[in-house]
């Protein structure tokens, strides 16, 4: 799947940082992230549902490959943290870069940059 334009009129997220954005749909707050930025080996993100609802994360590189899905299911109301710990699809760990965090939701779509450095 190619998600290079994914953040293109979808707004910005958090990342590996703590700031939030305004989300246009009114039940879901965007992905915020923990420190630190950059990553390294591991981060963990955060989404925030008002009701439940099918949820996918993945993590893309910039040639817009998907490395790996993290999240892909039901999620009832609340607060969900995501771990990333670096590593792709077949457990082997990614080069240091920029990668592209997108989260797609019903009727919503975001993304953020994030840096890995090993």
């Amino acid at each position: 799947t190619d998600r290079r334009n994914a953040g293109r009129g979808g707004g910005r997220l958090g990342g590996c940082t703590a700031g939030r954005t305004a989300c246009f749909a009114p039940f879901v707050t965007p992905l915020g992230g923990a420190p630190p930025y950059p990553c390294n080996p591991m981060t963990t993100f955060r989404f925030s549902l008002a009701r439940e609802q099918q949820v996918k994360v993945s993590v893309f590189d910039m040639a817009g490959k998907r490395v790996t899905e993290l999240v892909n299911g039901v999620y009832g109301a609340g607060d969900h943290p995501v771990i990333w710990n670096g590593k792709n699809a077949s457990g082997r760990e990614v080069s240091s870069g920029t990668y592209l965090i997108y989260m797609e939701t019903e009727g919503m779509v975001r993304s953020s940059k994030m840096m890995l450095v090993r």
